[in-house]
């Protein structure tokens, strides 16, 4: 088996560590423990050192999930792997994971190459639960690159508050991110 740049990339924090792991076979669902090999005795070098431990991600197969919550989903590119995060009511704020320094992890740490995100603050959404569901506003930070709603050419300026709606698409970087609200 064959893994690629990204998947080393996710790994690289975990790197000859013994983690826990849910069995992906719906009729088993178990946990076991998988010792995470030497990224070093792959056959492509290390992309990027890790000088703290990262905060716990959830980074899960979307058919497995089961929500009654408001969350986003990281579509799947060449640079970046699926990657489903629950949203906490109150202020998220979104961005690349930067390896480099520990002061500036987001709420929502995206693991991807994508380097036109910003790394520590790119957005934000604002979580409100109304009743039995959710309002979400976006909001940009002055990020270089913009922030874009569904297939507007337009990004978002930094004084922008935008409700989203479920299944709302955005842009930040390249990479797109799917809001759930449940």
């Amino acid at each position: 088996m064959e893994i690629t740049s990204v998947q080393k990339e996710l790994m690289i924090p975990y790197e000859g560590k013994a983690v826990s792991i849910k069995c992906s076979n719906p009729k088993c669902g178990k946990p076991m423990k998988v010792q995470v090999p030497a990224l070093n005795t792959l056959a492509e070098p290390r992309l990027m050192e890790t000088a703290f431990d990262l905060p716990p991600t959830q980074i899960v197969n979307s058919r497995n999930i089961k929500a009654s919550s408001a969350r986003l989903k990281v579509l799947k590119d060449e640079r970046t792997e699926e990657q489903i995060f629950n949203l906490k009511e109150g202020k998220n704020t979104i961005g690349r994971l930067s390896m480099l320094k520990s002061e500036s992890i987001p709420d929502i740490p995206i693991f991807t190459s994508d380097k036109k995100m910003s790394r520590n603050y790119h957005c934000e959404i604002i979580l409100t639960k109304k009743g039995h569901n959710y309002e979400a506003i976006i909001r940009d930070n002055n990020s270089p690159n913009g922030t874009f709603l569904n297939d507007s050419t337009q990004a978002l300026k930094s004084d922008d508050e935008i409700f989203l709606n479920d299944l709302d698409v955005f842009i930040i970087g390249e990479t797109k991110i799917q809001i759930e609200l449940k």
